[in-house]
């Protein structure tokens, strides 16, 4: 039960992590034809002047 609370824990900071984010999304298609819906996390960090 510790295991499956401590994975809890851990999925909850990485989602947090992942809304201080700026999301895109994309579709691209690979040679073979195949589409694939990507979502881009990209993580801004300030820095002071």
């Amino acid at each position: 039960m510790a295991l499956v609370l401590n994975r809890i824990l851990k999925l909850h900071a990485w989602w947090e992590m992942l809304d201080k984010c700026f999301m895109s999304n994309h579709l691209v298609e690979s040679p073979s034809g195949e589409l694939f819906f990507i979502k881009w996390y990209t993580l801004c960090i300030r820095r002071g002047w």
